[in-house]
């Protein structure tokens, strides 16, 4: 199973002027022309678009939300789109919010990079540049890693909200409480994350967005939609859960291939991963009561 095919290419005939790539209704010009990104084995490099990116932008709303195998790369595809709006516009703050404040750091940092590697026309001043906090004192803008405990930024006013690894949160709903406090009208916000069983409040929103409750957009980015999980990837990876405690359990969580896999293996199962799966093929549709006999 491969990635998913991009439903609209980007016409590269005609590639748009800066103030469009800053500002138009296609974010993809600005992640292909203007961003590039850390790494910890190659440097900074440029911001390659994979299929499932190229596909979710069609139609974003306000209000996103992604139940996502590992290594997919929604969260860096989030604070990209969101580091455009802030820098497109005077006076909108960001804030990311994730389970660990090393993780809300990283995705900082993944900002910053975006940020000091624009062109000259389209950089920003940067006032204050800490490991918690930008400061664009031309824009009157501010994007911030959040430290993770509940009663949080609530002095903050923010325009986009990136939360990462919601399914893991700690004091979820206190914590969700302080950081949508800050959220101004008409904000945005993107959420993902990797299941962590059913009940959480991730798994709560997911369910209600599934069900046209809440007004988010739900999307699923499984395994495979990274182009470099190959079945040999795959393979191998998995090799490497067979020897730990409950392996087969937490590798469907960490990298599912359906959302069904995801939630149903980050549950606590007493049967395997793979009997549950293999039983699934045998299980019939629900008999109507009209259509019992007797």
């Amino acid at each position: 199973m491969g990635p998913s095919k991009v439903l609209n290419p980007l016409d590269w005939n005609c590639a748009p002027d800066g103030d469009t790539i800053l500002r138009g209704p296609d974010p993809r010009w600005f992640f292909e022309l203007f961003c590039k990104i850390p790494t910890q084995d190659k440097g900074t490099i440029d911001f390659e678009l994979w299929p499932w990116m190229n596909n979710i932008v069609e139609g974003l709303t306000d209000q996103e939300i992604v139940t996502k195998s590992r290594d997919v790369g929604s969260s860096t595809l989030w604070v990209a789109e969101s580091v455009r709006g802030v820098i497109g516009h005077e006076g909108r703050n960001l804030l990311i919010a994730a389970d660990q404040q090393k993780s809300a750091v990283n995705l900082l940092n993944y900002a910053r990079t975006i940020i000091e590697n624009l062109p000259e026309s389209a950089r920003p001043h940067i006032d204050k540049n800490n490991t918690e906090e930008i400061y664009l004192d031309k824009l009157n803008a501010r994007i911030a890693a959040l430290p993770g405990t509940p009663d949080t930024g609530r002095s903050w006013r923010a325009f986009y909200l990136v939360c990462t690894e919601m399914a893991f949160w700690k004091n979820a709903r206190r914590y969700r409480a302080a950081v949508f406090s800050t959220l101004v009208p008409g904000g945005r916000v993107r959420i993902d994350s990797t299941a962590n069983g059913v009940g959480t409040l991730h798994h709560e929103i997911w369910e209600a967005a599934r069900s046209n409750q809440n007004g988010y957009r739900p999307t699923f980015i499984g395994v495979w939609e990274n182009p470099n999980h190959t079945p040999d990837w795959y393979a191998a990876k998995r090799a490497e859960y067979t020897s730990k405690d409950r392996a087969d359990h937490i590798f469907f969580q960490e990298y599912p291939q359906t959302e069904e896999e995801a939630f149903l293996s980050s549950a606590d199962n007493y049967f395997s991963q793979d009997l549950i799966l293999t039983g699934q093929v045998f299980v019939q549709p629900a008999i109507e009561t009209t259509e019992l006999i007797g």
